[in-house]
């Protein structure tokens, strides 16, 4: 933990990696990691939750499976929560820089690796809310700026597995093209392809690219995965990007197309 602890501190702070974005990694390297995280068909069609715009998202259509839906860092749109809630989905909100939306169970604490009066863990938070209706019900929704590799590095392996939905919004690409941000980002989605399959990608529009060893990488992109217990079936993705239900997050912006490494 102490080592993973020191590896975040310095990926946190850009201003020492800044000049470091391309030293010392392979293009193979990193290529193969870009196809180690492709996008699969599962055998499930894709619906949209949330709003046209930012604070909208894409699952696979197994919501019938989810009784409790856990959104770390709300922001000011809670307009996929409040879509969820009407197919009676059980809603726990946390946030430690917003005040109560109102309508949902929330704590005012920021998502963390340590508890205190200001922040909780996943663990912790999970155990608190929903310790005993554990039945591979949940669904995970994580946008924390910057501090999700933090908390999936963090998390149980036993809660982990109890997810049949997760969605994150990774803002640490840009650091792809240093081999220790690299390395971090390989342990990161190997923790959660051990039970979880990419099934949708959608880059943000506010976060702008990087070049990386030839591949013009987004350095905020949204990831759906599936649990691998509800896979139909996994077919590398075919199909053309961005999706039809998918939506630039800021209207006013340029969208950002998916590499195709991602998914041809």
């Amino acid at each position: 933990m102490y080592y993973f602890k020191k590896i975040l501190s310095i990926l946190k702070n850009f201003k020492k990696l800044k000049g470091m974005h391309t030293y010392h990694v392979e293009k193979n390297d990193v290529d193969q990691f870009l196809k180690k995280i492709s996008i699969y068909d599962c055998g499930h069609n894709l619906i949209r939750v949330g709003d046209s715009f930012d604070g909208g998202y894409l699952l696979p259509d197994i919501l019938k499976e989810v009784k409790y839906s856990f959104t770390a860092g709300v922001g000011n749109n809670i307009s996929a929560e409040e879509d969820l809630k009407k197919i009676n989905i059980k809603c726990f909100l946390a946030d430690g820089t917003v005040d109560d939306p109102g309508g949902f169970d929330f704590i005012k604490k920021n998502i963390n690796a340590h508890t205190d009066e200001k922040n909780i863990t996943i663990n912790d938070w999970i155990d608190l809310k929903v310790s005993n209706n554990l039945k591979n019900n949940l669904m995970l929704k994580i946008d924390i700026e910057g501090s999700e590799i933090e908390t999936i590095l963090n998390i149980q392996e036993k809660k982990l597995k109890q997810i049949n939905i997760l969605v994150i919004e990774f803002h640490h690409f840009v650091f792809l093209g240093n081999s220790f941000g690299l390395e971090i980002m390989n342990k990161v989605f190997d923790r959660i392809l051990r039970n979880f399959t990419i099934c949708h990608i959608h880059p943000n529009n506010n976060g702008g690219v990087k070049n990386i060893c030839g591949t013009e990488i987004p350095n905020l992109m949204e990831f759906t995965f599936i649990n691998n217990n509800y896979t139909k079936y996994k077919k590398k993705s075919l199909r053309n990007y961005p999706h039809k239900l998918d939506h630039k997050n800021f209207s006013e912006k340029k969208d950002i197309p998916l590499p195709k490494i991602f998914y041809k």
